[in-house]
Parts: structure tokens; C-alpha cells; sequence
């Protein structure tokens, strides 16, 4: 993670990802509630993968994925299916492509337009950096390439997910709440003008002005400062005056880096299927 850091335009591709976590004012509603939400993202991105990869999405194979995740149990699995197509993040499939014994479903076209607007600007943002992604990026509205990296991406994020344990403080406060993202992105693009990224000098905000851009309430937003505070992450300095820390900037790179690099393995791992011409996804 040092040396992807200490690569070579990693600060703009570092603020490039945090604009990422911000909606757009043209975006469905779909795409804003994926980046406001982490279990909507992540239940997103399982049906994402389940459903491209060989053996499709079922029953079954969601409980088997939800096997050793903190996130949620294999006996929830059923539950997971029924709000999912509640969403209208799946629905039945037409065709039964199996020996009729589980029923399958299969992603909307509104779920995919979603991941393939997020993948879109995941991919921009780190464009430069790595020239898998700056592949997969060209081609992704190629049919075969997005679910390749629907696959690709989707089984990284359901290994990581079960094997992640933070023994200390993490960003964890902040992606865990509805639209803390958002906020702590606000705050990391409120820098002056001249300073670096993440902001060295105290940032302007108000909890007014939070709450509107980001869909919370007020009180959302200090309890959200509370914790961040008592992290360590933000020190204030007057009413409306925040200093981002050296520990919340150390962080927000590292969850950068991390993610650049799973998306360039799974770029990698993209291209490597398409190149292996009528080989089944493993």
C-alpha cells in the first residue's frame, strides 16, 4: 500500500475516488441509494456476481455466500432474496437454465445500468494508474467485459468481506451509516484552494449545509463528528472549523489504495477470462 501511495498520480487518482463516493444531479435513484447505502451496495454487488458467474443466483448459492460474513448469516439468505427483489435489484428468471429444482433469479437492468455507471467512474478514477483498468475501462459497455468484471470484482469484495477484522479504529463509522460517506467526502473536498489532499489546514462546514447535500438530519451529522472526534479523525478548531487528521488522511489512503488495487486484479482477471476464449468462469 506504501508504494501504490507513493505511485505516480495517486493524488489525483485519491480525489478522483473520494468525488466517487458523491452523487450526481442527473443519477437514478438507484445509483445516489448504492453510494448513501453499504448493505444496498454490497447486496448489489453480491447479485452482481452471483448472477454472472457459472451456477447463477439462487437460493442456495446466496446462502452458501453469506457463509462466514459479518455481514450477514446463510439462515437469512431467503430474506435477502425477498428485499432484493423488493429494490428491484433481481427478479425471477425467464428462462430456467438448471434442472428445475431451484429456482433462479437474475439481476435487473436497472441494478446493471447502476454498477455499470459506478464501475464507470470506480474505473476513471484510477485510469492512470494502471493500464488493466485503463483497458477495462475502454471496453466496459461491452456486455461480456462488464460481467466478467461483475465476477471478478464481486468474488474479490466476498473474500475480503469474510476475512475483514479491524483491530482498531476504521472508516467503518463512517461507511456504515446511511450517507456517512457522503459526508466525510464533503469534508475532504472543502480544502482551500493551494492545500494538499487530504486538507492539511482547517476545513469550513456547516451541519446545515451537511445535513441538505447529504439527505441526514442534523443531530446524524454531530453524532457522526462525536465518533469521529473520539476517533481521532477530525479535531475542531472554532464553530463552522474542522481539522482533518493525519490519522483520517492516513485512512482515506489506505482505503484507496486498497481499492485500487482490487480493481486493477480484477481487471486483470477480466481480461485474462476474455483472452481464455471458451473457458468457464472457475
Amino acid at each position: 500500500m506504501e508504494a501504490v501511495i507513493a505511485g505516480p498520480g495517486f493524488e489525483r487518482a485519491l480525489r478522483g475516488c473520494v468525488e466517487c463516493w458523491l452523487p450526481k444531479s442527473n443519477d437514478t435513484k438507484m445509483i445516489e441509494v448504492t453510494m448513501r447505502d453499504l448493505g444496498r451496495m454490497v447486496s448489489g454487488n453480491w447479485s452482481l456476481y452471483l448472477d454472472s458467474s457459472p451456477g447463477g443466483l439462487t437460493l442456495s448459492r446466496m446462502s452458501k455466500l453469506l457463509e462466514g460474513s459479518w455481514l450477514s448469516s446463510p439462515g437469512r439468505a431467503r430474506a435477502l432474496l425477498l428485499y432484493l427483489r423488493f429494490l428491484g435489484y433481481i427478479e425471477p428468471a425467464v428462462s430456467q437454465d438448471n434442472d428445475g429444482r431451484e429456482k433462479r433469479f437474475r439481476v435487473t437492468p436497472q441494478l446493471k445500468q447502476a454498477f455499470h455507471e459506478r464501475y464507470r467512474r470506480d474505473l476513471g478514477a484510477f485510469i492512470e494508474t494502471d493500464p488493466a483498468i485503463a483497458e477495462v475501462a475502454e471496453r466496459l459497455d461491452d456486455e461480456e467485459v462488464f460481467r466478467c468484471l461483475a465476477w471478478a470484482h464481486g468474488g474479490l469484495l466476498v473474500a475480503l468481506l469474510k476475512a475483514y477484522r479491524p483491530e482498531t479504529v476504521s472508516l467503518d463509522m463512517f461507511s456504515s451509516r446511511y450517507s456517512g460517506m457522503m459526508v466525510l467526502a464533503h469534508m475532504l473536498l472543502s480544502g482551500e484552494a493551494g492545500d494538499s489532499f487530504p486538507p492539511q489546514r482547517p476545513v469550513r462546514y456547516t451541519v446545515a449545509g451537511l445535513a441538505r447535500e447529504t439527505g441526514i438530519s442534523r443531530a446524524q451529522v454531530r453524532r457522526l463528528f462525536r465518533e469521529a472526534q473520539a476517533a481521532g479523525f477530525m479535531t475542531p478548531v472554532e464553530e463552522g472549523l474542522m481539522l482533518l487528521t493525519p490519522l483520517l488522511a492516513e485512512h482515506v489512503k489506505l482505503l484507496v489504495a486498497c481499492a485500487s488495487r482490487i480493481l486493477a486484479a480484477s481487471a486483470e482477471a477480466t481480461l485474462t477470462h476474455l483472452e481464455e476464449s471458451g473457458r468457464d468462469v472457475a
